[in-house]
C-alpha cells in the first residue's frame, strides 16, 4: 500500500474516501463519496510532510487558489479544501473517463473531427486561464481528464501562476515532452508562451496518438527540441500541421495566441460542445474552506485597466507578426521553417516511434 495512502483516514467531513484512482510524488488521488448527498468526487490528498521548503507552499497556494478561483466548463471544478494534522483534502469534480493518454491509449488514433473537437475545448480552456494572466505550465495529456460525457477538463494546477505581461520566470518545470525549448536550455521564459508550445505538442498528441518527436531516448529528443524539430507523422493533415508549427514556433515571440489559433479555419468550423470563453472568476468566500487562512492569502483578482491594455496591445503585435507568417504557411514553405535553413519537420512512418512516453524521465532538468 502506499505510505500516504496508508496515513488516509476512512472519511474526512462528510466524504467516504474510496479506491485510488491516480498518484504522484506528492499526493494521491482516490474517488469519494458525500454520505449527505451521494455525490461523486475525486479527492487530492496532498501530505502535509511534502511541505519542505517556501517554493512548495507556494506552488500548493497557486493551485488552490487558481482553481478555487476559476470556473470553465473545460476546467476540473475545486469545490472545498478540508486538512487534518497528516494532510490537505482537495475536493474536486470527478471524472470518470479517467486521463486522456489512458483514452488515447485505448482508442488511437481518435477520428479527426473528435480530436479536434477535443482539442477545441482544452484551447477555450487555456484561452480563458491566459485572459485572466494565469499560466498553466503543465499542459500535458495526462492533465486533462474525462467526465462522463467525455468533456475534456483541464486540471493539475500545481505549477499554475499569475504573470503580468511579458513576465519572465526562470522556475524549471513542467513535463518533458511537452516543455518548451527556452525552458530546456534554462533560459528566462514567458509562461503564456511555454504554454502555447505545449499545447502544439498536445495537439499531435489529439491527433495521432504520439508526440512529435523521432526517438524515445531522452537525450536524442531534447536535441530535437532545442533545435525546434518536430517529426510530424505523414498522414497529418496539412491545416493540422501548420497549427502545431504556429504554436511551436522555435522563437517564443512568434507562437501563435491561443485566442488567435481558435479564430484559424481549421478550428473556426469544428462544432464544439461547449461555448469558448463561457467562464468566470468565482468569489473565493463563498467556499467554506476549512483551516484555509493560515496556509493562503486571498484569492487572484481579475485584470485592471492597465493590464489589459498592456496585454491587448501585446496581443496585437503578435497577431501582426502570425498574420505575416501564416500567409507565408500557405505554400509548400511550411515543411522547411527553421533558422540556418535546417528542416522543422522530420517526416516518419508510425513504426518509426509508437511512443507517448516516458513522460517521467528523471533528471532532465541537468541534461
Amino acid at each position: 500500500m502506499n505510505i500516504l495512502r496508508g496515513s488516509c483516514p476512512e472519511r474526512i467531513g462528510p466524504y467516504v474516501l474510496g479506491d485510488s484512482i491516480g498518484m504522484g510524488t506528492s499526493c494521491i488521488v482516490v474517488k469519494a463519496t458525500n454520505s449527505e448527498t451521494q455525490k461523486t468526487y475525486a479527492i487530492k490528498i496532498v501530505s502535509k510532510r511534502y511541505f519542505h521548503n517556501n517554493q512548495q507552499v507556494i506552488h500548493f497556494q497557486s493551485e488552490v487558489q487558481n482553481m478555487m478561483s476559476l470556473c470553465h466548463p473545460n476546467i476540473v471544478t475545486l469545490y472545498d479544501l478540508l486538512e487534518d494534522s497528516v494532510n490537505y483534502y482537495m475536493i474536486q469534480e470527478y471524472c470518470g473517463n479517467g486521463d486522456l493518454s489512458s483514452y488515447i491509449s485505448k482508442n488511437q488514433p481518435l477520428p479527426l473531427a473528435q480530436a479536434l473537437q477535443l482539442f477545441h475545448q482544452i484551447l477555450s480552456a487555456v484561452a480563458f486561464l491566459h485572459s485572466n494572466n494565469i499560466a498553466h505550465r503543465d499542459i500535458k495529456a495526462e492533465n486533462v481528464l474525462l467526465d462522463e460525457m467525455l468533456t475534456p477538463k483541464l486540471g493539475d494546477f500545481g505549477f499554475s501562476l499569475h504573470v503580468r505581461s511579458n513576465e519572465i520566470r526562470r522556475t524549471i518545470c513542467g513535463t518533458f515532452y511537452y516543455i518548451a525549448p527556452e525552458i530546456l536550455q534554462g533560459s528566462p521564459y514567458n509562461p503564456i508562451l511555454a504554454d502555447i508550445w505545449s499545447c502544439g505538442v498536445l495537439l499531435h498528441v489529439f491527433v495521432t496518438a504520439q508526440l512529435p518527436w523521432s526517438c524515445e531516448n531522452p537525450k536524442l529528443a531534447k536535441e530535437e527540441i532545442l533545435k525546434g524539430q518536430l517529426s510530424i507523422l505523414p498522414d497529418v493533415p496539412k491545416d493540422v500541421q501548420e497549427v502545431i508549427l504556429l504554436m511551436c514556433d522555435f522563437n517564443p515571440q512568434n507562437r501563435m495566441p491561443i485566442d488567435t489559433v481558435l479564430a484559424l479555419p481549421l478550428l473556426k468550423r469544428v462544432q464544439s460542445t461547449k461555448h469558448v470563453h463561457k467562464g468566470f472568476f468565482r468569489n473565493k468566500a463563498a467556499f467554506t474552506l476549512n483551516k484555509y487562512n493560515d496556509l493562503l492569502s486571498s484569492a487572484p483578482l481579475p485584470l485592471d485597466e492597465k493590464d489589459h491594455d498592456e496585454i491587448t496591445d501585446m496581443l496585437k503585435e503578435c497577431n501582426r507578426k502570425i498574420k505575416k507568417k501564416a500567409n507565408q504557411l500557405q505554400s509548400n514553405a511550411i515543411l522547411t521553417i527553421i533558422s540556418k535553413g535546417s528542416s522543422r519537420i522530420k517526416v516518419r512512418s508510425r513504426a518509426d516511434s509508437p511512443f507517448m512516453g516516458p513522460l517521467f524521465v528523471p533528471g532532465w532538468e541537468k541534461m
